[in-house]
């Protein structure tokens, strides 16, 4: 199957959290992984991410100590990251959704990823998802300049990330 003039992808590649560090993460705490893409199942989309977080609370989740100040669990060692993403719709088994639809889900750290519009943490942007707002409707939505911004008003936009 293709979608334009190249073949849809049947591998991922990840990054692993190879090792707990108690300072700032460097090279050696990672790792990359490939992993063979399952096929998609009826209602499952697959997507290539094109923007992945990475934020100050998966430092936190980092150590194994689940008292280090995250609502959320350490990260497992041996497993993909996991953090908010927005992607391109490769390929779709799911009605809602077709190729070139844009996605936001919690399965960061991947290039591809096999989906379920169903399961925990996927939104469709279409639906008001901050990752929606921010990459369609920043640049129509921001204020007209002003020759001298005032000190006491912000000229940025009003949403909510």
């Amino acid at each position: 199957m293709t979608a334009g003039s190249w073949s849809l992808p049947r591998h991922r590649t990840e990054v692993r959290l190879a090792r707990y560090t108690d300072g700032l993460p460097v090279a050696e705490n990672f790792e990359f992984a490939r992993v063979l893409l399952p096929p998609l199942s009826p209602g499952q989309i697959l997507v290539r991410n094109l923007l992945m977080s990475v934020d100050p609370s998966m430092r936190i989740r980092m150590t194994p100590d689940p008292s280090a100040g995250s609502y959320l669990p350490p990260f497992a060692l041996g497993r993909a990251l996991e953090g908010w993403a927005v992607g391109e719709v490769l390929d779709s088994h799911h009605s809602g959704f077709r190729p070139g639809d844009h996605v936001t889900h919690v399965k960061g750290w991947r290039d591809v990823e096999v989906l379920d519009p169903g399961s925990r943490g996927y939104r469709d942007p279409r639906r008001n998802s901050p990752a929606s707002a921010t990459a369609n409707d920043w640049p129509r939505s921001a204020p007209p300049r002003r020759s001298a911004p005032s000190a006491t008003r912000s000229t940025m936009p009003s949403r909510r990330l």
